[in-house]
């Protein structure tokens, strides 16, 4: 139950904590809020699809299905941006050999209040 609510609170910083770590210079952390409101969230789903596009990603969904958690379109999302991962190791790109803390620093500030602490560790902090 506290899981879900996590989700729903901020399912978009997972996708841009995603996008982060398979391209670290690709996610402006001036552009992403906390996703409180409605807008705010609806501004994040776009985001995230704008970043994503940016990155090549084939995409079928709206913003409405990130924030409503649609699962099928969730998962074509997080299939994209992992194809898109999976082509940059074949081609030869080899990501920076430093972990999500130091790349996703930006957006510390936003994940931290809302990982659900009782259930896992966050991987944020060290």
């Amino acid at each position: 139950m506290i899981l879900m609510c996590w989700i729903n609170k901020s399912f978009c910083i997972f996708f841009l904590e995603l996008l982060c770590v398979v391209e670290p210079r690709v996610v402006n952390s001036a552009v992403v809020t906390k996703g409180e409101t409605e807008e705010d969230k609806k501004l994040n789903a776009t985001y995230i699809m704008s970043v994503a596009r940016n990155l090549s990603c084939s995409l079928f969904l709206l913003p409405e299905d990130i924030i409503k958690v649609n699962r099928k379109m969730i998962l074509i999302l997080t299939a994209s941006i992992i194809m898109y991962w999976s082509l940059l190791q074949q081609a030869g790109y080899t990501a920076l050999a430093i972990g999500v803390t130091w790349i996703c620093h930006p957006i510390k500030h936003l994940v931290e209040p809302l990982w659900p602490a009782r259930f896992c560790k966050n991987p944020l902090e060290q």
